[in-house]
């Protein structure tokens, strides 16, 4: 069944496979892709920035300059050189100034999720929802998985009026991923497993 997303469904198993990962998650279908990089503190990510509001070069949106070799970034096998950076650990970058951008990624704590695209790729309707639990959950249930025939992608089934998501969320909206986890290859309830682990906020990638 769909039950919600609250303290009282399935069970607390985490499905955090953080240290079975590369340094990168992908949505595959996507024209938004998304990199989780992992550093020690505040060590070098390996990548430089260019654009962003009142760039000496011009006010053109943020993009990658350049990947050092074997760096964080480059290690992901998803990050670009031009690639346009869209998202920062879930704050949305698209009118940030340049320092702004800079210092929001030099002290990003890891893991540093960075939600880019290519940078002749028209950019999709999306929003990044942070949520913070409540006693009973996040407030919303969910359905779709690529459990069912056809397989289909995990949206929202309903958001409930007294809990988190009500006004950030709504029915039909498609969850691209969690935490910097794209979930297009997850079932129903690895997906709910996955919020579940989430045990006091969580970034949502929503289209």
């Amino acid at each position: 069944d769909n039950r919600s997303l609250d303290n009282r469904s399935l069970d607390n198993r985490s499905l955090d496979n953080t240290s079975n990962l590369s340094t990168g998650s992908y949505i595959k279908s996507k024209v938004l892709r998304t990199a989780n990089l992992y550093r020690e503190k505040t060590a070098p990510l390996g990548l430089s920035l260019g654009g962003g509001r009142g760039w000496p070069l011009g006010s053109i949106p943020l993009y990658i300059t350049s990947l050092q070799k074997g760096g964080i970034a480059a290690r992901t096998n998803i990050l670009k050189e031009n690639d346009r950076i869209v998202s920062i650990n879930g704050t949305n970058v698209e009118d940030y100034s340049h320092e702004d951008a800079v210092n929001l990624l030099r002290e990003a704590t890891s893991p540093v999720t960075l939600v880019v695209m290519d940078p002749d790729t028209h950019r999709p309707d999306f929003r990044v929802v942070k949520l913070t639990r409540s006693a009973d959950g996040f407030g919303f249930s969910i359905v779709g998985g690529s459990d069912n025939i056809p397989a289909l992608p995990i949206t929202i089934k309903a958001v409930y009026q007294t809990g988190p998501a009500y006004g950030k969320l709504k029915r039909g909206d498609q969850i691209i991923s969690v935490n910097g986890k794209s979930i297009e290859d997850y079932t129903r309830e690895e997906a709910t497993l996955l919020l579940k682990s989430c045990t006091e906020t969580v970034r949502l990638v929503i289209q």
